[in-house]
């Protein structure tokens, strides 16, 4: 008797990754571009989302800032509403002054941008976000003189 080993058949190769896409609307409009803001403005974000071509109404979509030269950023939700995906970007709580804006969907990058900032932020602006002291004086209170009797 002759014994013949058979290797086991090679795994299934995996199922081809999905593709997505985004349609940036104004403000920004335009995949890749370079949209430049004041600093402390809040941009309006609004963008349309396709997997596999078809546009996606539901599901996850999310909007990540990451620092120029970092991998690491933050998440924002988009919420679907007048045919686009939104989000209102704040830009008065992120100290750098350039990053890359990213469109996801179900886990899936779409798109992205990257934002440009320009300009401090106006001091009051500042502490109201952060919690800080503001750099103008509060009205000091002086005490009433007392009359005498």
């Amino acid at each position: 008797m002759t014994v013949v080993y058979e290797p086991p058949p090679p795994p299934p190769p995996p199922p081809p990754a999905e593709t997505a896409s985004a349609i940036w609307l104004e403000p920004v409009a335009g995949s890749g571009a370079t949209f430049a803001a004041n600093r402390g403005r809040t941009i309006p974000v609004k963008v349309r989302l396709f997997v596999e071509g078809h546009e996606r109404t539901s599901g996850q979509a999310s909007l990540r800032v990451v620092w120029c030269g970092s991998t690491t950023g933050v998440d924002l939700p988009l919420s679907w509403g007048g045919g686009r995906w939104n989000v209102s970007l704040d830009t008065g709580v992120y100290p750098g002054s350039c990053y890359t804006v990213e469109a996801w969907v179900d886990a899936v990058k779409a798109g992205s941008f990257t934002l440009e900032l320009r300009g401090d932020v106006a001091a009051k602006t500042t502490a109201r976000r952060t919690g800080l002291p503001t750099l103008a004086t509060a009205p000091t209170t002086k005490s009433k003189p007392t009359k005498s009797r």
